[in-house]
């Protein structure tokens, strides 16, 4: 109910959450850089399957489809090898909607599913246009990936 915690440059001294959640809330970790194509480092890897709830891509694994997938299922190895169920492990994949064909948005989508991932972010990268633009695009990339993904 309370915690006190003395750290190098945080101290907190009997805090406590109120309210308490009614639930767990899941803790969801991310890595990778440009440099790596957006691919987490080893320790990452690992890391978040002994520990998270799930995983959030960076961009450059949603525009190289093909690491995209590696990684997803090298993610779900390492979660199985922490003991851990991969299928109740979230992984997000990214489609980049601004480097993506529109054509290939659906095909994209299910190629990711169909290997495990549970969630998808849209990475648009407001290049330009108003916030209506964005929308337009928000609900384009919905007509064309609701087949694959359902009427979720």
């Amino acid at each position: 109910p309370l915690v006190t915690y003395h750290g190098t440059h945080v101290v907190l001294e009997e805090v406590a959450l109120h309210p308490r959640p009614d639930r767990s809330i899941p803790i969801w970790m991310g890595g990778g850089n440009f440099d790596t194509g957006g691919m987490p480092l080893e320790v990452t890897i690992k890391r978040a399957a002994r520990l998270a709830d799930g995983f959030k891509m960076m961009a450059p694994l949603g525009i190289n489809l093909e690491a995209g997938l590696q990684f997803v299922e090298r993610m779900r190895t390492e979660v199985a090898a922490a003991g851990r169920d991969p299928e109740t492990f979230g992984l997000e994949g990214r489609l980049v909607t601004h480097v993506t064909p529109p054509d290939q948005w659906a095909s994209n989508l299910a190629a990711m599913r169909n290997a495990g991932v549970s969630h998808f972010g849209i990475a648009n990268r407001i290049v330009a246009g108003t916030i209506a633009d964005q929308l337009d695009l928000i609900t384009r990339v919905a007509e064309a990936t609701r087949a694959e993904w359902g009427a979720q």
